[in-house]
């Protein structure tokens, strides 16, 4: 759930669903934070911080890379886009506009596939 101007309930993918109920279970609390929960300063910089000390690899993550791969992530996968921009806080779809450029091409089987497959 994020709280805030564009409160929202955001689904984890399925196979971190698991994962993420026993994590919640170890802190005890669904509603406290799950990256250092007693720290109450910016919380984008701690959430960054606390990646970046545990990845193992010299890429720092950010908030706003997490965010960018998880959107991307979906627009590859091709997640009806009234979803996703319901998940992700988006109110225009121009908003989309700068995370395509990263979503892999698709062949021309696939997008005949896709497009013969659409469900209403």
């Amino acid at each position: 759930f994020v709280r805030g101007d564009r409160e929202r309930a955001v689904p984890i993918l399925e196979r971190w669903e698991q994962r993420f109920v026993e994590f919640v279970e170890f802190i005890g609390d669904p509603e406290r934070y799950l990256f250092r929960p007693n720290v109450r300063r910016n919380r984008q910089l701690v959430t960054g911080y606390f990646a970046a000390r545990t990845n193992g690899t010299n890429v720092w993550p950010t908030l706003q890379r997490l965010r960018t791969t998880w959107i991307v992530h979906h627009l590859a996968a091709r997640t009806p886009v009234g979803a996703l921009m319901l998940a992700a806080g988006i109110t225009s779809l121009e908003s989309f506009r700068r995370y395509v450029q990263f979503v892999p091409e698709l062949g021309a089987a696939e997008h005949r596939r896709i497009l013969r497959e659409a469900k209403s």
